[in-house]
């Protein structure tokens, strides 16, 4: 008797708990039925902006290097030589704020003695100090890019050999990527609205939303193209500058109804 208890309950138990293994199926296919229609019913559409922008600013690097018995007397030539730089950029209205130092080094310098003329490893032990060599190294931005070529020339009459730049940029590139990505934006919002239309349907609530790196090219324009030439007239160099394009691409997704 008690056998036959047990065994309905057990009976009972596989009945209910196959009900609820169902309902959970049922459940469980709802939800991704839902999640299937919801991927079904939108749209997405693409948008892609491109914007040509000249540079606005130049960035001229160079090293002062000097070498003198003492680190004293090197410091003292490096900032006089950096003095008569500073005077010369006045006149080209380069700001102190454009004027950046990349690296300071002090290091000495030594005349070292082989032990065998035949190799090239120094005896540590006879190695002599010749003096300290400073160097700075230096950035400087251009606003004004038609004095860029006598720039160049003044840094060489500053006793500057050791130039590298200029290299053209815009000076607030973030505000041309951030402009260019919302015209992209309102591209891709306006081929919505057009497919929408097509479709019979309407736009709902926007459900995704990616975006590319921006895409930076460097274009010479047909001025620019032109071999540098000396420009006496003017005390400078004619100095190429080109333009950039920036392409932004974006991608919306829509939810539709």
């Amino acid at each position: 008797m008690e056998k036959d208890k047990l065994f309905k309950s057990l009976s009972m138990l596989a009945i209910l708990a196959s009900v609820l293994a169902i309902f959970a199926c049922i459940s469980l296919y709802k939800g991704w039925d839902a999640i299937n229609n919801a991927a079904s019913n939108s749209i997405t559409v693409s948008g892609e902006n491109k914007v040509m922008v000249s540079p606005d600013v130049a960035t001229i690097s160079f090293v002062i290097d000097e070498t003198k018995s003492t680190s004293k007397e090197a410091q003292a030539l490096v900032s006089a030589k950096m003095d008569k730089v500073k005077k010369a950029l006045v006149d080209f209205k380069v700001s102190d704020k454009d004027v950046k130092t990349v690296s300071y080094s002090v290091y000495p310098k030594y005349n070292y003695v082989y032990c065998v003329a035949t190799t090239y490893v120094p005896c540590s032990s006879k190695e002599k100090l010749e003096g300290y060599i400073v160097s700075q190294s230096i950035a400087i931005k251009v606003r004004d890019l038609d004095n860029v070529g006598k720039v160049l020339e003044a840094l060489t009459q500053a006793g500057i050999n050791n130039i590298s730049g200029p290299e053209f940029t815009v000076d607030n590139m973030d505000k041309v990527r951030t402009d260019a990505r919302g015209k992209a934006i309102e591209d891709a919002k306006a081929k919505a609205k057009v497919l929408a239309d097509q479709l019979d349907v309407d736009l709902e609530d926007l459900i995704s939303f990616s975006d590319s790196n921006p895409r930076e090219y460097m274009y010479m324009t047909k001025e620019s193209a032109a071999p540098m030439v000396s420009d006496v007239s003017n005390g400078g160099v004619f100095i190429p500058q080109g333009q950039s394009e920036i392409t932004v691409n974006v991608t919306l997704t829509y939810r539709i109804k």
